[in-house]
């Protein structure tokens, strides 16, 4: 059916009186809604004979039924007849089952048949149009949901691509700001281990201290031992420049006793 809330109908298949005589049994037991006893009748007519508006009446009380693929069958051999308005009616209720499937597409190329057939066929132009109306309406709907869905799954992909992008920065800054802890951290062990090893120098340690401390005394005693060996080799000089003036004035003394003697004896 189509949409009830505007009343739009696809008139269903019926048996025509037209078609069949006033006295048809088909067609009574049919308005009776006596399908099945519809459906053998018609049975009973084609095992004695070919006839496509037996299979007309056989396709109709079939799809009552709900046997769809009886009804199909029977209102194809229906179209063997040269009978334009059954040709019509035939593809007008192959039109209607192909609708009660959904399958739309085919049941329009169906009714438009129908119409080529018999363009005064009413019923026929009335389902053609609301059907075709309808799937304008469904197509453009479907072009519109197809446009929302492209815009939000252009949005989705706008947002996902937002927030991968902050996550991203989110990730740089994180990354930038621990490279800079991380720097400052360097920095400092680096200032740390200089000032270290500056404290290193200017406080050395005992035992080098210690050591410079009796290098410095020996040197110093050394320069000292020398210094007094310097001035005892002096005062030695000085003493042995003295012993030698007390010998020579001794030597004089003793030479001017002895001429003194000597004149002393002459006399």
């Amino acid at each position: 059916m189509l949409n009830k809330s505007k009343k739009y109908y696809i008139i269903f298949l019926i048996l025509s009186q037209i078609l069949f005589g006033k006295n048809d049994k088909g067609l009574m037991n049919y308005r009776n809604q006596q399908f099945d006893k519809a459906r053998k009748y018609y049975e009973s007519i084609l095992q004695k004979e070919n006839s496509p508006l037996a299979s007309f009446g056989l396709g109709t009380s079939a799809f009552q039924l709900g046997d769809i693929e009886s009804a199909v069958k029977a209102f194809d051999d229906a179209l063997k007849s040269e009978d334009d308005r059954l040709k019509a009616k035939s593809y007008y209720n192959m039109g209607n089952i192909l609708y009660s499937q959904q399958r739309m597409d085919e049941s329009l190329a169906f009714f438009k048949k129908s119409l080529e057939f018999d363009p005064t066929d009413n019923e026929a132009k009335a389902n053609y149009e609301m059907l075709k109306y309808q799937m304008q309406n469904q197509n453009q709907n479907d072009k519109e949901n197809q446009e929302d869905n492209k815009d939000q799954k252009k949005e989705q992909e706008n947002k996902e691509q937002n927030q991968s992008e902050e996550e991203k920065l989110e990730n740089k800054d994180s990354e930038s700001s621990e490279n800079s802890q991380e720097k400052d951290q360097e920095n400092k062990n680096q200032k740390d281990k200089t000032d270290e090893q500056s404290d290193q120098q200017d406080e050395k340690p005992d035992g080098l201290e210690n050591e410079e401390n009796e290098t410095k005394e020996a040197s110093e005693k050394s320069l000292n031992e020398e210094k007094e060996k310097e001035e005892n080799k002096k005062n030695a000089e000085v003493i042995l420049n003295a012993l030698k003036q007390d010998d020579k004035i001794n030597q004089k003394r003793k030479i001017s006793k002895a001429a003194s003697k000597k004149l002393e004896k002459d006399w």
